[in-house]
């Protein structure tokens, strides 16, 4: 039981013990959660008391429900508290303990794409499993690319117009494609950053900043207009955002100051090397000092040579799986 009761401590980040209150363990702050509480009941009442507490906890609950009722394993329900419904079910005295309810994920997956497999773990050898240290819910996800197609399975509502489109602006497209993709690189780097089964921050707000074009081309005149974009939004929102530039192009001092002004207002920039196995500080954003610049490796962690494989060399800050990469 002492055992026991060290590894619930490990497992949370706190416990609250308050006099005449049960205790209650808050779950780690960067792990999901599901706004529940799981109560937990002293082992020995019976089934009269049980259902007596079950009745007052689901009366002073949000939704008026249970979730959950168990009373062989252990007796305990799931409920959706306020503040103060916690404060009344923690000072019940049949109550053992409360704890917020977090998320159950099945510990194998044989389908899981092996560039995420790779990402959480030091060494190549598979473990079929990708257990990140947060799902990056609330962070937002600039993508500057050809667009995201908002309505693909993979976004769940979360890929989203900015209310900007600087091709549409550059080229008065008419209709105009507001954000949206209509050459699949963008959708594509937007769910390995936030999608629900390839992405690797999978609770990541989504935001189409379209700088290139249906071809997967643009001026970089239509890319700076974009990293303005991001930086207007980030004085109006006042919060920091990450920054996702999967595109590459010849030295570009004007796009370079771009990425660290926006560096230096607070903003996460993520430049590729690029492709074409050449000096990665000869492309631009990937020369930039202010960008993570990444480039590209294969199954087995050499450089991926295959095509017009990866760029390289003292620019290349990280390197991360870049080739047989399936995603939306």
């Amino acid at each position: 039981l002492f055992v026991v009761k060290l590894l619930i401590i490990h497992l949370f980040l706190s416990i609250d013990i308050s006099s005449g209150h049960r205790p209650l363990f808050r779950a780690a702050r960067d792990v999901e959660k599901t706004g529940r509480y799981i109560v937990v009941l002293h082992q020995d009442i019976d089934d009269e008391t049980f259902d007596d507490v079950l009745r007052r906890a689901v009366l002073l609950s949000n939704n008026k429900r249970a979730y959950g009722v168990v009373r062989t394993v252990e007796k305990a329900f799931t409920v959706e508290l306020n503040p103060y419904s916690l404060e009344q079910i923690i000072s019940f005295p049949e109550v053992d303990y409360l704890e917020e309810e977090q998320f159950a994920r099945g510990a194998q997956d044989p389908n899981l794409q092996w560039y995420l497999d790779r990402l959480d773990q030091p060494g190549t050898t598979r473990d079929y499993q990708y257990q990140p240290q947060s799902t990056g819910k609330g962070v937002d996800v600039y993508i500057l690319d050809t667009g995201i197609n908002y309505d693909h399975e993979e976004f769940e509502h979360r890929a989203k117009y900015v209310g900007y489109d600087p091709v549409d602006e550059y080229y008065y497209d008419d209709p105009p494609q507001k954000g949206r993709d209509c050459q699949g690189h963008g959708t594509h780097v937007a769910s390995l950053a936030g999608g629900k089964r390839f992405g690797t921050a999978k609770k990541a707000n989504l935001y189409s900043v379209r700088v290139l074009d249906c071809t997967n081309f643009a001026p970089w005149s239509i890319v700076l207009d974009g990293l303005d974009y991001v930086a207007k939004t980030m004085k109006e929102k006042k919060r920091p955002v990450i920054v996702s530039l999967s595109l590459s192009g010849p030295f570009q001092p004007a796009a370079n100051k771009a990425v660290e002004n926006l560096h230096k207002m607070g903003a996460v920039v993520i430049a590729a090397a690029g492709n074409g196995k050449v000096d990665a500080c000869e492309r631009s954003p990937a020369s930039s000092e202010y960008a993570i610049t990444v480039g590209g490796t294969n199954i087995s962690d050499q450089l991926y040579w295959s095509g017009s494989g990866t760029n390289f060399g003292k620019c290349v800050d990280i390197f991360a799986p870049g080739e047989n990469i399936v995603a939306a």
